[in-house]
């Protein structure tokens, strides 16, 4: 009896849905599609989404680089939990919001 109480309870928790997300997080082991970012900002398209991952500090290194490499964290995605690294410099990532894309003025820069 005791352990088909805790199967039972065991099977209730994994059966509860995690609370709805507001928006879909970034996906899992795809690959980045392109990428352009600011000191502050990196817009990363990934599977044809678009994401907005909001550094923890500046990181001087986005804005020019040309090839870089995300850390994801605890969770395997891009979250708040990931680092990016640009030339060497590792940029925590603070929040992760998905996006239609990057602002047009970023693109008019000649970046993307």
């Amino acid at each position: 009896m005791k352990i088909m109480l805790c199967a039972t309870a065991l099977f209730a928790c994994m059966a509860t849905p995690p609370a709805a997300a507001a928006q879909p997080a970034a996906p899992r082991l795809l690959p980045v599609d392109r990428f352009i970012g600011t000191d502050a900002l990196l817009y990363v398209q990934s599977a044809g989404n678009w994401y907005e991952a909001r550094m923890a500090g500046s990181c001087n290194a986005l804005p020019d680089v040309r090839r870089l490499r995300i850390e994801m964290g605890s969770s395997g995605q891009l979250d708040q939990t990931s680092t990016v690294i640009a030339r060497g410099e590792r940029c925590p990532v603070a929040a992760v919001k998905s996006v239609a894309g990057p602002p047009p003025e970023l693109l008019l820069n000649g970046n993307g």
